[in-house]
């Protein structure tokens, strides 16, 4: 009888302790995006490539410019694997060519639909093309990589981000693309 006892006690503890986190952490402490070891959601574009004016330059043949007044950088992803809804979302982006100096590069999502040869007009010409929200991260002429916090425009439903990023710059600068390096990265902690 002592026996079971003993046993009972002990099943007791262990289900105490495994209910209240001691052995096991929950998820909601992994979405550290500089953890190495996060659970975030990662997804690569489905589309990469810049528009030079009105011309359309995919991403497999070169790198992603984006420079002021002339190149802007457009990514899009396939949604269909995204989360329901999105509590956070994180840009990272590999710098292929260092900018001459310090400078923000501004990240707006796209509301309509595009393809590469639908422009005949910048998209900054086009009313209602892209959201008047922007994200916003300082670009440092030594960065290797560039992690920029777009929640603010791109959070809740899967189908906010259906159309795609647009990026600008205010120096020139060429990141990797999908193909030449280390592809954009979107990174979802799920709501």
């Amino acid at each position: 009888m002592e026996r079971l006892f003993r046993f009972l006690l002990v099943a007791v503890f262990a289900v105490v302790f495994v209910s209240c986190g001691v052995f096991f952490s929950s998820m909601d402490g992994r979405w550290n995006i500089k953890d190495p070891d996060n659970e975030l959601l990662t997804y690569k574009p489905i589309i990469d490539g810049y528009l030079e004016g009105t011309v359309w330059h995919d991403g497999r043949d070169e790198d992603l410019y984006a420079y002021p007044d002339s190149k802007a950088i457009l990514l899009r992803f396939s949604t269909g694997d995204f989360p329901d809804s999105v509590a956070a979302s994180y840009l990272t982006l590999t710098v292929s060519m260092q900018p001459t100096g310090d400078a923000d590069l501004y990240v707006h999502r796209i509301l309509q639909p595009w393809d590469g040869l639908s422009f005949t007009q910048p998209p900054d010409a086009m009313p209602g093309f892209f959201d008047d929200a922007f994200s916003v991260a300082r670009l440092s002429k030594s960065a290797v990589e560039i992690l920029v916090p777009i929640t603010s425009i791109y959070s809740g439903s899967k189908d906010n981000l259906t159309n795609g990023l647009i990026i600008y710059s205010e120096v020139p600068v060429k990141f990797h693309s999908a193909e030449l390096g280390t592809a954009p990265l979107l990174s979802i902690e799920p709501e």
